[in-house]
């Protein structure tokens, strides 16, 4: 893809209807083949603006920026990366227009293992000015493992019309196509959750340890109990 076509594409992302953010979109087929963070970056801007993050849409979108930027998310961790004002970080939380946010909620959704790795390497006294930013995404990555273990097959909800009684039962016998999407959601969205060994876990022990209590949203022994209950659910799962 040219620059010019590049640039006009980014040009489409930013007004063109939420609705095309669909699976097997055209506009989102080209904008995965671009590898190009200037994509990237504009749909990590639509992704913040939508009000629901757990709509099919935001899924896409976010599924779309990891073939387009890679596992590693290199785009993505750049933006954070570029900002070192600690008050920016804490005042423009709720800033539609404000990439690190952004990008972090999006890493914290997809990043996985990779991204548990690259948490790390920034939990460091050199990175200090971001350490309230990187700790919120390491406590939402951490919670998404969580979330990923209790997943259960879905159900889908009957509801009797004359005596109000509600029955569930499996979606996979009785709404085959929202099952479907479900599956594949899931799938799309759980690939770089992977196991993490326990020297990764240890290290994050210690790295948290060097955080101040004021830049932690969760309890120290929440922190822990959370990369407590990882370790021993990979070892259940056969991890090292």
């Amino acid at each position: 893809m040219t620059e010019h076509e590049i640039v006009q594409l980014v040009g489409e992302l930013e007004q063109v209807n939420a609705q095309q953010f669909w699976w097997d979109s055209p506009i989102l087929i080209r904008a995965v083949a671009t590898h190009d963070a200037r994509i990237v970056r504009t749909l990590a801007f639509r992704h913040h603006c939508l009000g629901n993050k757990n709509a099919f849409s935001a899924h896409v979108l976010r599924n779309t920026m990891r073939h387009c930027d890679g596992p590693e998310l290199l785009s993505l961790w750049a933006c954070i990366d570029e900002e070192s004002d600690s008050k920016a970080i804490v005042e423009r939380m709720e800033d539609f227009g404000y990439l690190p946010w952004a990008s972090a909620f999006i890493i914290g959704e997809i990043g996985g293992t990779p991204a548990f790795v690259r948490i790390l390497e920034r939990l460091s006294p050199e990175h200090a000015p971001r350490h309230y930013l990187i700790v919120r995404l390491f406590s939402h990555l951490l919670i998404r493992y969580l979330a990923i273990e209790k997943e259960t097959e879905p159900k889908t909800t009957f509801i009797d019309l004359k005596t109000g009684e509600q029955e569930s039962l499996l979606s996979r016998y009785t709404a085959t196509t929202s099952f479907d999407m479900t599956a594949r959601k899931r799938k799309e969205a759980n690939e770089l959750f992977t196991p993490l060994t326990r020297e990764q876990i240890q290290s994050a022990k210690i790295s948290l340890e060097t955080i101040p209590d004021r830049l932690l949203n969760l309890d120290r022994g929440q922190f822990l109990k959370l990369l407590d209950h990882l370790r021993v659910h990979n070892a259940m799962r056969g991890g090292v």
